[in-house]
């Protein structure tokens, strides 16, 4: 993770850029600096507007918003991105991704404490 944002900032921007920095945010996270890790995952998601890569949105809205963004903003917060996440990936084919993203907002539900008639109907 390291030496991908090592090469962003060597070498600059590239499409993969928003996701290396949410894996950097993750590692941030990882060791317990949630400001960091918060931070680096804003810079990801901003980053998004710059490019128009709509497999790397998803991967980046998935990792932000599930493991990273929940540590410093309610789980609630997370609803939102992940299903949107979910119609980029399922839009440009990626299902894997698609999969993640429904699946961060089914755990996003239940652990925020949505009753499960509620995630039931919506599925």
């Amino acid at each position: 993770v390291s030496r991908m944002a090592r090469w962003t900032f060597h070498y600059g921007l590239s499409l993969e850029s928003p996701v290396v920095f949410a894996y950097y945010a993750i590692s941030f996270i990882i060791r317990g600096d949630f400001a960091a890790g918060a931070l680096n995952g804003w810079i990801a998601l901003s980053l998004l507007e710059e490019f128009s890569n709509r497999k790397a949105k998803a991967r980046t809205i998935f990792l932000v918003w599930y493991y990273v963004l929940p540590w410093s903003r309610h789980i609630r917060d997370s609803e939102r991105p992940l299903i949107a996440g979910y119609h980029f990936a399922t839009d440009c084919g990626d299902t894997r991704m698609s999969f993640f993203c429904i699946f961060g907002k089914l755990i996003a539900d239940l652990i925020s404490g949505r009753p499960l008639r509620q995630i039931d109907d919506v599925c």
